[in-house]
């Protein structure tokens, strides 16, 4: 576990029409997270049926630069216009 301390607080975003995110950054060291450790805890009803799935459906660890390619097409326009990875990178 993370200590609350150390999450830098990016704020509150614009994400979709019906959702904002409320974003936190922390650089970790190699040792301290393993992705295949990592789950989601956090749920919502699908549409169709109203079964819950997860709102996360995979972790990785990628370059600033290669995020577009996995992030949903809402998150990618995000860090596109309004946040920028790299320099948030550069500041952690």
């Amino acid at each position: 576990m993370l200590a609350a301390e150390r999450l830098k607080d990016l704020g509150r975003f614009v994400y979709r029409r019906d959702k904002d995110l409320h974003l936190f950054a922390v650089r970790v060291s190699d040792d301290e997270v393993k992705i295949e450790n990592c789950v989601c805890e956090s749920y919502f009803p699908r549409y169709s049926d109203g079964t819950m799935i997860p709102k996360m459906d995979n972790f990785r660890w990628v370059d600033p630069l290669d995020v577009d390619c996995f992030a949903s097409r809402s998150l990618a326009r995000l860090f596109q216009t309004t946040l920028s990875l790299a320099e948030l990178h550069e500041t952690l």
